[in-house]
């Protein structure tokens, strides 16, 4: 007897944060996701080795067609990010399971011109609220290298815990890494909402 495979959940595709609109991907959004990477190429490739020097418009393509394909699939959805009003192309978030508990995740990233304005934590946070209204998840966890300091800032910020340093957690560009590993539960999501509304 053949395993039914599981129906992929039905979600909001789109939501919008203070200054972001961030959506599904949809395969217009190639030339602008070719256009980011390769402006940021030396900033970006240093921990996510998919934007390097030779990024081609057919990564994007592929890349897009991809996600487009797999939207839900295990609780993997990615988002491109977008200037509310310009509509501009400024980076990308989303989330993946690696098992079947109850966990997903977290990865953003933006492109060069667009650091330092705090995009990446709205967007960050704007997921991370998504994801406990949408999906039947109980953890977020956000992994990401020790020598990555802007990503560790924007973690810190979205007020998740820091639960450890993980010896030799990633290999980039053929080099282990040790890894920090920040969490958020969703009852300690609930908690922190409950506080901010509040002290309003």
């Amino acid at each position: 007897m053949n395993p039914t495979k599981p129906a992929k959940p039905k979600v909001a595709d789109q939501f919008e944060t203070e200054r972001l609109m961030i959506r599904r991907y949809q395969k217009t959004d190639t030339k602008a996701l070719y256009a980011a990477a390769r402006e940021s190429v030396v900033e970006v490739s240093q921990f996510l080795p998919w934007c390097h020097a030779d990024y081609s418009i057919a990564e994007s393509e592929q890349w897009v067609t991809l996600v487009m394909k797999n939207w839900g699939e295990n609780n993997q959805f990615c988002f491109v990010v977008e200037e509310k009003f310009s509509r501009k192309f400024i980076g990308g978030v989303g989330l993946n399971a690696v098992d079947q508990h109850p966990m997903v995740n977290l990865g953003y990233w933006l492109r060069s011109s667009e650091t330092g304005k705090g995009y990446a934590t709205e967007a960050a946070q704007g997921l991370i609220d998504w994801a406990f209204a949408e999906l039947q998840i109980q953890r977020i966890e956000i992994i990401l290298s020790v020598e990555n300091l802007p990503s560790k800032k924007v973690a810190e910020k979205t007020n998740s815990r820091h639960e450890g340093i993980l010896s030799s957690r990633l290999l980039i560009h053929d080099r282990l890494h040790d890894a920090h590993l920040f969490a958020l539960t969703r009852s300690g999501h609930v908690d922190a909402h409950s506080t901010d509304i509040s002290t309003k």
